[in-house]
């Protein structure tokens, strides 16, 4: 956790996690050692069960290698590396913990909606305590407080993925959910990547490089950022997380409160949820 300096006042009773990549040691450990509730996690989770039960070879360079596409999705991180890697899709371990995912761009989407869209978005208990929040599902806390979760978001890398293997064009955030957002008052907004409005804050506001990086600078020409921006308009939310960016940052935009958190294992990946 990152944000203690804000002075402002966390319930410890409930943890918002960053990008996972179905890291789930990580994960495990944070709900063994803090003994949240409730869990709520940004996107880029890791929804992978295809690859369930399954051993990839992982060899060369991460978008040289012809071999990359027998790799294991989302683990780019494996550059000029060869093992073996079994993939353990039902590996997290929640215990009494209830998790809330919305799904990033890096998910099985194909999957995902086969489950749940915004057309019915229901949350879908994927595994004992493990809840799918499709797009426009929304959720109320303990103290009151309704949470809207938007996920997806558009994968600047999917000429290095495959088609229909581990990249999915129902990522990115449509029209038709705009169309199902639901008339009532949001308090929070969890998603994956971020409104327009929050990127001067984000990156120009310091000498990050990824202000003049073309490469980051592409996330903010995804139609789910103009989404999102709709989103923050209509309901104008206290609170607002997301991931996405692999930086830790939190800001004010007019009266809401946003928290970009990295991605898992990397300073800044998890906080407490602030009280009302």
């Amino acid at each position: 956790m990152n944000f203690k300096q804000l002075g402002i006042e966390f319930d410890k009773d409930i943890i918002i996690i960053g990008d996972t990549h179905a890291t789930w040691r990580q994960l495990n450990n944070i709900i063994s050692t803090k003994k949240p509730s409730i869990v709520l996690q940004v996107g880029d989770f890791g929804w992978w069960p295809k690859f369930h039960n399954t051993t990839k070879i992982s060899s060369g360079k991460y978008k040289q290698d012809p071999n990359f596409y027998s790799q294991p999705p989302d683990k780019p991180w494996l550059n000029g590396m060869r093992r073996e890697l079994p993939w353990n899709q039902y590996g997290i371990k929640p215990g009494d913990t209830k998790i809330y995912f919305c799904p990033g761009n890096h998910e099985d989407w194909e999957d995902l909606e086969l489950k749940a869209t915004s057309d019915n978005p229901i949350q879908v208990e994927v595994m004992p305590n493990v809840f799918y929040m499709p797009r426009c599902s929304t959720f109320r806390l303990p103290d009151g407080r309704t949470i809207l979760f938007m996920g997806g978001a558009h994968s600047i890398d999917k000429e290095y993925r495959k088609y229909r293997y581990d990249w999915f064009p129902e990522e990115t955030i449509k029209q038709k959910d705009i169309y199902n957002l639901p008339d009532i008052d949001i308090d929070i907004v969890v998603s994956h990547t971020s409104p327009q409005e929050f990127k001067k804050d984000l990156f120009e506001a310091s000498g990050d490089y990824r202000q003049r990086d073309s490469y980051w600078l592409e996330k903010f020409s995804d139609p789910s950022c103009h989404a999102l921006s709709h989103v923050l308009r209509k309901y104008a939310p206290n609170l607002w997380f997301f991931g996405h960016y692999h930086v830790v940052k939190t800001s004010m935009w007019l009266k809401t409160r946003w928290f970009a958190l990295n991605k898992v294992n990397d300073t800044g990946w998890w906080t407490y949820l602030p009280k009302v």
